[in-house]
Parts: structure tokens; sequence; C-alpha cells
């Protein structure tokens, strides 16, 4: 466990807090965990807390050992004397910490409501594991089928906008807006076909090969001889991705080549049923490598289409586009599922999600720590 899960943990207090008391023996009661402070200072700002029935507002500083405390130099730090609260995660040795100006704070320590709470629901005692979202720690809650759908939209949307913003690094606003959407979405199936090795370098030689200076995407055709040219550039020992035979290569460039003359059509339905058609092609291709064609599909073709479809404000388009996305599917659905406590992959089952949704759910919130604006969170935490 990190600070950030620590402090999450605390935030939504996800811990047993019946009969807690510092290491001195007051009893502690939270009455407000305060706010948290993603900046410089104290964790949580203007928090209440009461101790032995006496109210106390300020901070609340959160470490996983209490000599953190010391070695991130917060006695020395004036700006933590307004502190009224020191929480650990592991057991103490002094009991109490000491600010600037001499004061010994309260202090309480929760590894062992933290264990309590993982053994209550898996049987374990061997600890925190490193990886454990915090909605592990909340109580197993009822999720109505109106939260499930709710939250699978949230994620569906979240995930397809990251999607989408992830191509606009290559979007060049200076072109023309066909000409720059051509650019981004060429360059993202350069960054997925070149992966895990020479990344890098591939995008580079066919945002070179692409460029506006040698007019191919402009004039919709290409030369003979910048094909040949094209080709040996990428088949170069520090351009082509090491998983890339010269056979896979040939697929690639025959897809970038294809995409690059790419003229976009008015009507939704058309535009859709030419994707279709693409998808067929890249499908009877001899294989590229790790990356199949759904993963180009989702992660390029369809949200670079949907890009310029918003940026041309064609809201057709993009609805069709993000209701055929929504509705595709892939392999690594449940992968994520042991990621999540059972209540909340179970009550997704139960519901009929689709299988992508706890992935994209797993990649737009949790990776993200974003609990805040979970609704499951929300649900379980009684708010």
């Amino acid at each position: 466990m990190n600070e950030l899960d620590f402090q999450l943990i605390w935030k939504h207090l996800l811990f047993d807090s019946s009969g807690l008391t510092t290491y001195a023996g007051a009893v502690v009661r939270i009455l407000d965990p305060g706010t948290h402070n993603h900046s410089d200072g104290p964790d949580f700002l203007n928090a209440r807390i009461a101790l032995d029935d006496i109210l106390f507002y300020g901070h609340v500083e959160l470490h996983l050992e209490e000599e953190d405390w010391y070695r991130h130099g917060h006695h020395t730090d004036p700006n933590y004397n307004n502190v009224v609260l020191h929480v650990c995660l592991k057991q103490s040795r002094r009991g109490f910490v000491t600010t600037q100006s001499g004061e010994q704070l309260p202090q309480i320590v929760l590894e062992n409501r933290l264990r309590n709470s993982i053994q209550g629901k898996s049987g374990s005692n061997k600890g925190l594991p490193d990886n454990l979202l915090p909605c592990h720690f909340a109580e197993p809650a009822p999720i109505s089928e109106d939260v499930v759908r709710r939250q699978e939209m949230r994620a569906y949307h979240a995930y397809f906008e990251d999607k989408i913003s992830a191509l606009m690094q290559w979007y060049d606003p200076s072109l023309d807006i066909r000409t720059a959407v051509v650019g981004a979405r060429l360059c993202g199936l350069a960054h997925y076909f070149g992966r895990p090795h020479n990344e890098s370098a591939f995008v580079a030689e066919v945002e070179r090969s692409f460029g506006i200076e040698n007019k191919i995407i402009h004039s919709g055709q290409f030369i003979p001889t910048q094909i040949v040219e094209f080709k040996e550039k990428l088949n170069r020992k520090e351009v082509r991705p090491v998983l890339l035979s010269e056979k896979r290569l040939g697929s690639v460039d025959a897809i970038l080549r294809r995409y690059a003359l790419w003229k976009p059509s008015a009507n939704a339905e058309s535009e859709l049923r030419r994707h279709l058609s693409a998808m067929k092609w890249i499908k009877s291709l001899p294989a590229t490598g790790p990356v199949t064609s759904s993963v180009i599909e989702r992660c390029v073709l369809l949200p670079s289409l949907a890009l310029w479809a918003r940026l041309v404000h064609h809201q057709d388009l993009f609805s069709e586009v993000q209701r055929y996305w929504m509705g595709l599917s892939s392999g690594h659905g449940r992968t994520v599922e042991y990621q999540f406590p059972e209540f909340i992959a179970q009550n997704a089952r139960k519901k009929g999600t689709k299988n992508n949704f706890l992935l994209y759910q797993f990649k737009s919130y949790c990776t993200e720590r974003a609990c805040d604006q979970c609704l499951f969170m929300k649900n379980a935490c009684g708010g």
C-alpha cells in the first residue's frame, strides 16, 4: 500500500473507527476527515476531530510509518504546526510526533483495523496487499441496477474520451482538419504497431514518411518509388519493431497506406459501413504481431473517426461511432475482475454488463484513484 491508497482510506473512513484511541489513551471521534489537499502541506485540511469530547479544528497528516514525519522534515516545518492529529498505518515506537513549535501531536494507528476488515472478506491474515483498491475496505452493500448502469456509462464514456484525447498528441492544428486527423490516426496506428520496442522510432518514421513535406496525405495518391522507399525505411533494424517480421510488416504497411488515403463521408451510416469493410479487410491480412485488429479498432480507428466527427460538428456520426464502440467486446474484461471486491464484480455480472465494463472501470477510475467520482464507492460508503 502506498500513501495515496492510505489517504483515500482516510478520506472515505474505510476502517473500523469504533473504540478508536490515541497512543496515550484519548478517545477519538472523527466528525469530519477534512478536505483532501493535493498541494503542499498537510494531507487533509480543516478536519474536525474530537479527543475525549474536546473538539479540535485543524489539519490531519497521514504516514505509513511514524518516522516518515521526521524523514519528510515536518518537525521543522511551521506549515505543520496546525496539525491536530497524526495518523499512521503501522504501529509506532513513540506514540506521538513533535511539531516545529514543540507541541506533541496525538497519534492513532489503523493497521489492525484494516487487517480485520480484510480478514473478514478474504479469510486471509497475510496483511495488506500492495495493489489493494480502497473499495476492498468498504462494507459489502447491495448495488442497484441503476447504480451499475450509470457507472457503466461513466466508465465507457471516460475511456472513450481517453482514447480520443490520446490521439491529440499527434494532431497538428496548423493543418486542415482532415489532414490533421489522418496524421494523428497514422501515428496512433504506428504507436500500437511499434510496441513494445522501437515504438518512438517507428512513430517518427511514419510521421516523416507521411508528413506534409511529401504531399502524400494532401494529394491522396502514392508514387510507387515512395512506397518502396517507405517499406525500406520501416524495415531498418533500429526502426522495425522486433515482434514484426517482414511478412507482418507488409500488413502494417498496407494498413497505413490505406488510411493515409482516407476521405471522410458526410453520411454516418455510410462511414460506418466503410469502417466495417475496412475491418474485414484488415482481418484478412497476415497477422500484424501481438497487436490484434480489435486493439487498433478500439484504440485508434474508431476514436480517430469520432475525433473527426467532433471537430466538424457531425453529432450523428459521433453518436453512432460511440454507440458502436461501446458494443464491442474484448477478452480482457474478466482478467481485471480479481482487482475488485467480490460484491462489485458479482453485481456487475448480475446486471449483465458487457465484459469491457470492469476493464474500462479499472483503467479510467481505479488506476487514476478517482474514487470520489465512482458511484460504487459512493454507494458502498453511503455517500
